[in-house]
């Protein structure tokens, strides 16, 4: 089966071809949908890439309702189109489209830097409502127009006839590859292909070659752990793999565990038209799937249905009397435990489940959530960690092989990289972009802890002048504290005749809440408020620390610089 990469297109004329093109094409076929070109020149969009392993690629155009065409005395097409109102509108040439955008596609890979070849491309148009095309033009013939008839067991076939007529070198496995890339890179965007040249190029330089061989074990590993330190890219290529699972009609499970990072990754996926991707922390999660259940069970269940749902309340009821109180379990334990029972209870199969930011998830959870996809042979169970970032003593994962290891830093310069190594042992390789920003490491003068808060809310407001005065925005800052009550005293700082709250452009978070975020310049607060657990504070401070992309700042206390030297000196 070809595999699809766009989200589902809106029109019905497509959404036939899409099925038809998944029922007849092998897993040979790499198949984008929409992709716009330069809208500034109306060039309008192309329907689908079909992007072949080694031969080449089509550009097809998808002209649905009723089209005819009618020769004038120059032998040049007259198209027009009968909707569903039996009204009939002048068209453009549809072939015409196909072969102006299967060249501007060809100039646009040849002349890009980073690809830089000339490929193989083909137009063809579909016509999903028509028996047959009755007219004839020099550059009409049986290989390039698909009515109906035509996608059948020989389509493929004559698919590759129609791309082999140009004789054409094909295409390495390497240029595919690093093609695809280049596509996935942009193919959630409704922004024009052309003018996306630059950003996606620079993009493009973010994915290493560690990080794309993860993506290739994803396909072909039925579980799959992939660890790696904070910038390393594992939020980056886990909602690219659930783009391309959607893209293929699966149903996801996706989830992380703090509130910002959900909220980020349920935002991100926002009008989707996809019903079956299940997305944000654990306990939103479970909120929208205890409400199906409420809103089926509203409606009327089925008799199996009922029993279940009522020895699953049942369970729940024991469960909670005899864990949260006896063994002071977190009820969500129950949710998790129990996942594969409520999705089998909404008869829905769950194909893949894709967990970000494992390490904040006890370790009998990751092995309950395995569960969820239980009654799905084919399903698969994806986990994403950091676990120097986990605030779960002696956190281990629920497996540790297969597994793959990313080691390069794509999120911070390499004057963040630097210092985040100079405390800690993450083995992140730099990501060699040099911001021109040192870390500014500043060390309060005080030892008394009410002194040194003094100290933060005269110089917060301080920095905050000395960035907006480099043309640096309020919304590109964000400010991390250890605990959340501090996080609170924080935000009522003044600045600019209004408390720090008041700027609803500024981030005002705990180093844990923010985690798998990022902003292009980080404070981080680390006054010398009391520590409870050793390991945990340096894993706050770890997270804190690797968020910013350019310039980090650090308030530190003498107290706990101490330590962060002392867990430099030992590892």
């Amino acid at each position: 089966m070809a595999i699809f990469y766009r989200k589902t297109s809106k029109v019905d004329s497509e959404k036939s071809i899409k099925a038809l093109l998944r029922e007849y094409l092998s897993d040979d076929w790499h198949i984008f949908q929409s992709i716009p070109l330069d809208t500034k020149r109306a060039d309008g969009e192309i329907d689908f890439f079909l992007l072949h392993k080694s031969v080449g690629a089509i550009v097809l155009e998808v002209k649905g309702g009723i089209i005819e065409a009618e020769l004038n005395k120059d032998n040049v097409g007259q198209w027009y189109s009968t909707n569903t109102q039996n009204v009939k509108n002048k068209i453009k040439d549809p072939y015409q489209q196909a072969l102006d955008q299967s060249y501007k596609l060809s100039n646009y890979i040849k002349n890009t830097q980073t690809l830089m070849y000339t490929m193989n491309i083909v137009s063809a148009v579909a016509f999903p409502n028509i028996k047959e095309l009755d007219v004839e033009t020099p550059y009409i013939n049986n290989l390039n127009t698909l009515t109906p008839s035509k996608f059948n067991k020989d389509l493929e076939k004559n698919l590759l006839k129609l791309l082999r007529n140009k004789n054409r070198t094909p295409h390495t496995e390497s240029f595919l590859n690093q093609l695809i890339k280049y596509l996935e890179v942009e193919f959630s965007s409704d922004e024009s292909l052309f003018s996306k040249i630059k950003s996606t190029e620079l993009e493009l330089n973010r994915i290493t070659e560690e990080q794309f061989q993860v993506m290739q074990g994803l396909e072909s590993n039925k579980k799959l752990y992939i660890q790696g330190p904070a910038g390393s890219g594992k939020t980056l290529i886990a909602i690219n793999f659930v783009r391309r699972m959607l893209a293929n009609d699966a149903t996801v499970i996706f989830l992380c565990h703090t509130t910002n990072l959900g909220t980020y990754l349920a935002e991100l996926f926002t009008g989707s038209v996809n019903n079956n991707l299940y997305v944000g922390n654990i306990f939103s999660v479970e909120r929208k799937i205890e409400s199906m259940i409420d809103a089926h069970s509203d409606f009327g269940l089925s008799d199996k249905q009922e029993e279940k749902y009522k020895k699953l309340m049942s369970d729940k009821e024991e469960w909670l009397i005899e864990n949260t109180v006896k063994e002071n379990k977190k009820p969500i334990a129950f949710f998790i435990e129990n996942i594969y029972r409520y999705f089998d209870i909404l008869n829905i199969t769950v194909d893949h489940i894709v967990i970000d930011e494992c390490q904040d998830f006890e370790t009998e959870w990751l092995e309950s959530l395995e569960l969820a996809n239980t009654y799905n042979p084919a399903g698969k169970f994806y986990m994403f960690g950091d676990p120097g970032q986990s605030s779960i003593t002696d956190w281990a994962p629920s497996f540790d092989t297969p597994s793959y290891k990313l080691t390069k830093n794509l999120r911070n310069s390499d004057e963040v990289n630097q210092f985040i190594n100079r405390y800690f042992k993450t083995e992140s390789r730099s990501s060699e972009i040099n911001s021109g920003f040192e870390v500014d490491l500043i060390v309060l003068n005080s030892n008394d802890i009410s002194e040194q808060d003094k100290e933060i809310a005269n110089k917060i407001p301080e920095l905050l002048g000395e960035l907006t005065n480099k043309e640096i925005e309020l919304k590109q800052i964000a400010i991390l504290c250890l605990k959340q009550n501090h996080t609170e005293q924080i935000r009522n700082i003044i600045y600019e005749d209004k408390k720090l709250y008041e700027h609803e452009e500024l981030t005002v978070d705990s180093c844990l809440r923010y985690k798998g975020l990022e902003k292009d310049v980080v404070i981080v607060l680390l006054p010398d408020w009391y520590i409870y657990e050793k390991d945990r504070f340096l894993s706050q401070v770890y997270t804190g620390i690797t968020r910013p992309k350019s310039l980090l700042k650090v308030l530190i206390g003498k107290s706990n610089l101490e330590l962060l030297s002392k867990n430099s000196s030992a590892i």
